[in-house]
């Protein structure tokens, strides 16, 4: 080994003298003061105008998050009862269809003549197509008032946030 390596090795080995953190605490605090001291009022003012601007922007940022994610529960919450009404219109269309169809079997069963039953399938076509034009314009409807109630509630957050953070003219 070389003299610097035993030289280190033996001071490594001294014990160093233990200060307490009370001890410690004053010496902290009298060159925080002095470090305070050396700096010009200007700056310490200017830090403080940039720490409370930017205190004030993440607060008006965190407000606007918060409306946001509120804004999206509403979407969530209005896409989901549309698409409930939506498939219980759906699901009475079908049973509407279905007992229909069972209906149009049940009078075929009873006719006599072929002219009877070509009456009554016409009658039977007619009606299917005009309950089908009125179930497309009832869920047309409903679609864009889903459409509506799901949008709006991240429409108006949009706004708001863009009136928050737009600085007053």
């Amino acid at each position: 080994m070389s003299d610097v390596q035993i030289e280190t090795e033996e001071a490594a080995a001294e014990p160093r003298p233990v200060e307490k953190r009370a001890e410690r605490q004053p010496k902290v605090a009298a060159r925080a003061a002095d470090a305070g001291a050396m700096v010009p009022e200007s700056v310490r003012e200017a830090v403080e105008t940039g720490v409370t601007q930017a205190k004030q922007s993440y607060d008006r940022v965190k407000a606007s998050a918060e409306e946001a994610t509120e804004a999206l529960e509403e979407t969530f919450a209005a896409a989901m009862r549309g698409a409930s009404d939506f498939n219980e219109q759906v699901m009475a269309a079908f049973k509407a269809d279905t007992r229909a169809q069972f209906d149009l079997v049940r009078d075929l069963a009873r006719i006599e003549t072929p002219a009877q039953a070509f009456e009554l399938q016409g009658k039977f076509l007619n009606a299917r197509i005009e309950a089908a034009q009125a179930r497309s314009a009832a869920l047309a409807k409903l679609v864009n008032r889903v459409a509506g109630e799901t949008t709006e509630p991240v429409r108006e957050s949009v706004l708001r946030t863009i009136r928050a953070l737009t600085p007053a003219a």
